[in-house]
């Protein structure tokens, strides 16, 4: 850093890196700069885009988490980076109690030495109802938001490229439907959208069940 010439920020909670009316990128820890575990001092980052968010818990252990439960920010968040690759010490109780995930994605190798993701934790997961995610079994976990919805990548059709595809059209009836829909047309009948626009221009009209 000093070579390059480089400056240093400290970041800590409550700190943005983008503040705008319906996207926001800050920090939820750390608190203090006092923690005896390293780990603690641990950026955790919280994305708010629209409906949606996303917190990244780094390798933040209780003492942060609980810190971060009475610094009053908003904790509640849709995807959650499960902390420390899913040790014992981390992803305690409380803290998941005020984020409620409906993901919770923890980044592990494969037969790691450290035995992660830890049973405790997994068992805390459970205990929540959370869809467990490991990259470890996985590889990478790719999801795509629209402010509205979040995807995991697999639920959509990777042959058709579809990293921004949030919305399916019937070829036959020209009706468009979300990526949730229950009605969806069989998949020789598909065809995909990034936008509703995108889809109107083409002479497609919403399914009125699925797309207020």
């Amino acid at each position: 850093i000093k070579k390059q010439n480089l400056n240093i920020d400290i970041v800590k909670a409550g700190d943005y890196l983008i503040d705008e009316e319906q996207l926001k990128f800050y920090f939820l820890a750390p608190n203090r700069d006092d923690y005896d575990a390293t780990n603690d001092f641990s950026i955790v980052s919280k994305i708010d885009f629209f409906d949606n968010s996303l917190i990244v818990a780094g390798d933040a252990e209780k003492n942060s988490e609980m810190d971060m439960i009475d610094s009053g920010l908003d904790l509640k968040a849709d995807l959650l980076r499960v902390g420390h690759h899913g040790g014992r010490t981390s992803t305690n109780d409380d803290f998941l109690e005020k984020v409620n995930p409906k993901y919770s994605i923890i980044s592990v190798g494969r037969e790691n030495a450290y035995g992660h993701p830890h049973r405790e934790t997994l068992e805390r997961l459970k205990k929540i109802g959370t869809k467990i995610l490991r990259t470890d079994r996985l590889g990478d976990i790719v999801f795509i938001s629209d402010g509205q919805r979040w995807v995991y990548e697999t639920e959509i059709a990777r042959k058709e490229n579809a990293v921004a595809i949030m919305y399916i059209g019937n070829k036959n009836t020209k009706v468009l439907h979300s990526i949730e829909c229950n009605s969806l047309p069989i998949e020789e009948n598909r065809i995909f959208f990034t936008s509703i626009v995108e889809a109107e221009n083409m002479g497609y009209r919403p399914h009125k069940n699925c797309i207020k």
